[in-house]
């Protein structure tokens, strides 16, 4: 019934058949990421997703802290500090959400709004993936489980500008 994958990580069917051609999760996330960037709407099926969600819980974690970076209105933002910042609702991340370990390259993300908000994860709870991108240069890193986190430290780095370290 279900996907796994062989002892080449490839995915397979419960008959052990190739399942998806011989495209592994590393050549799953290659397509999706030069498919998105190419324009195309190129989405993982659920058992696509659930090849790669367990080949990234088998990779090893990034020792380095990454960046997530967005744009929220003053409301959004209003909303989400006294819900996260000052409130008790942990933040939920799920798996395979995108982070990059370049804190610049994160600034750069979204379009408009008030406040620019950066989400720092310390090292160890996500996968590097950059080597399986057509943009190496991004350092893309993806979650490897649903992370629940408490906002911890925010810091203003300028005025509309917070960072917040979960």
């Amino acid at each position: 019934p279900g996907v796994t994958l062989d002892r080449q990580g490839r995915p397979q069917n419960a008959d052990g058949t190739p399942a998806f051609g011989l495209w592994t999760p590393a050549q799953l996330l290659q397509r999706t990421t030069a498919g998105s960037l190419s324009g195309e709407s190129v989405m993982l099926s659920p058992a696509h997703q659930a090849a790669v969600e367990r080949w990234i819980v088998k990779q090893k974690p990034a020792p380095v802290p990454v960046y997530r970076g967005m744009w929220m209105s003053k409301e959004q933002w209003a909303d989400w500090s006294a819900r996260h910042v000052t409130g008790s609702e942990p933040v939920r991340l799920p798996a395979l959400t995108s982070f990059t370990a370049d804190s610049q390259r994160a600034a750069a993300y979204g379009r408009g709004g008030d406040v620019f908000v950066t989400l720092k994860l310390p090292g160890g709870r996500a996968v590097d993936i950059s080597q399986h991108s057509v943009y190496p240069q991004e350092r893309e890193a993806l979650l490897q489980r649903t992370i629940v986190a408490r906002a911890g430290q925010v810091t203003w780095a300028s005025p509309g500008a917070a960072n917040v370290t979960l």
